[in-house]
């Protein structure tokens, strides 16, 4: 048995974000599917709307964000116990951030399945470490990139702030906080390959502790 591509199989294609999403919807009910269908049309449609012209919209688009985010978040919790099992009976990681807890569910679930024992993942923190190395010394490119852009957007926005009165101000301020929670959202499906890594290794020691 290769444990190690099987680890790494595992990992990188059962335990993301988006798998976590995915299986939301496929195991949601159709009364479910329509009110967060429903809640992202009329988010988007609130947006267009005050667009335009209407600013108060706004406020609509925000009610609509919350309600989908809301409807994820306790539809996501019934999933994880029904599929995955109590996470208060497992050694879940005690951190809420990028839905940790339920990924390492899944990646325990499928190693268990494949009859990766301890022995056999203790065998592959080495490579773990190596490909860590790797990753940390590429990239620095990447990042003197990204720096430049986002310091050219912050001076961009600054210019623009200073020509706005105060309601224009408060108004873009809400858009701003509201639009950037989204972008998390979506940019938390798409974890640099290094945060992967690392997270795959502290799936691996906690797996460890659970399985003989």
């Amino acid at each position: 048995m290769n444990s190690w591509k099987t680890i790494w199989t595992q990992y990188h294609s059962s335990s993301k974000n988006s798998h976590v999403f995915q299986d939301v919807w496929l195991f949601s009910s159709t009364t479910h599917k329509m009110l967060f269908l429903t809640s992202l049309v009329g988010f988007f449609y609130s947006l267009y709307l005050y667009a335009l012209e209407t600013r108060w919209w706004l406020i609509l688009a925000v009610i609509f964000e919350l309600s989908a985010l809301l409807l994820l978040e306790k539809l996501k919790d019934r999933i994880v116990l029904d599929q995955y099992g109590d996470p208060k009976e497992s050694q879940v990681p005690p951190e809420t951030k990028g839905h940790r807890s339920t990924r390492y569910l899944m990646f325990k679930k499928k190693l268990a399945s494949e009859n990766i024992t301890k022995s056999h993942v203790e065998d592959c923190f080495d490579l773990v470490d190596i490909q860590i190395d790797m990753t940390s010394s590429s990239g620095s490119l990447y990042k003197k990139y990204s720096n430049f852009v986002i310091g050219l957007f912050a001076g961009l926005l600054v210019a623009i702030w200073r020509e706005l009165n105060l309601d224009e101000l408060v108004l873009i301020g809400i858009s701003i906080f509201f639009v950037s929670i989204l972008i998390m959202v979506i940019l938390s499906l798409f974890p640099s390959k290094l945060e992967k890594l690392k997270e795959m290794k502290y799936f691996m020691h906690l797996y460890c502790r659970e399985i003989q």
